[in-house]
């Protein structure tokens, strides 16, 4: 049991800059903007990505994780899949960090003004696709997604990822 928590302790302590940083886990609620802007600078573009180990979504900006969070929205956003990392996957059957969505963190509110019912919901698999497809059209003739306005990111719910106004 004790080497349980001490892997879970590893898990979210990284060595940083000749330190060790502990990981932030920001929950969702009232002050959680409030929260996730004190480890992310809003300025700067973020890359958010599955974290498949600890379900939540990773928060990279620049080459480190930030923090882990079990919702975010980003605006301006562009969907990244990175061709090597795919072939990787393809060759070793085996799952890395290769996609995840670009863009700035914003505040929920600021998506609200978008219109009802005009939100896509996107997702990627390695094995079928090589980019991030819309999940709404049938299987035959999936819709690529390059970009988006406003992307809501959701660990509890079953698709994941929302786009607004995608491109």
């Amino acid at each position: 049991m004790r080497d349980f928590y001490f892997s879970l302790f590893i898990m979210y302590v990284v060595w940083i800059r000749g330190r060790f940083e502990l990981i932030k886990k920001i929950k969702t609620g009232a002050e959680w903007f409030d929260q996730i802007s004190k480890v992310v600078d809003i300025k700067r573009k973020i890359d958010v990505y599955r974290n498949l180990n600890s379900d939540c979504w990773s928060v990279r900006q620049g080459a480190r994780v930030v923090c882990h969070v079990d919702y975010i929205t980003l605006q301006n956003c562009e969907f990244v899949v990175q061709p090597a990392g795919r072939r990787r996957v393809l060759i070793e059957q085996k799952k890395n960090v290769h996609a995840f969505v670009r863009g700035y963190l914003c505040s929920p509110r600021e998506a609200d003004y978008t219109p009802a019912f005009s939100w896509d919901y996107v997702k990627y698999n390695p094995y079928k696709s090589d980019s991030f497809v819309s999940d709404n059209s049938p299987v035959s003739d999936n819709i690529k997604v390059k970009k988006a306005k406003f992307v809501d990111m959701d660990v509890t719910d079953k698709h994941g990822v929302l786009a607004w106004g995608s491109t």
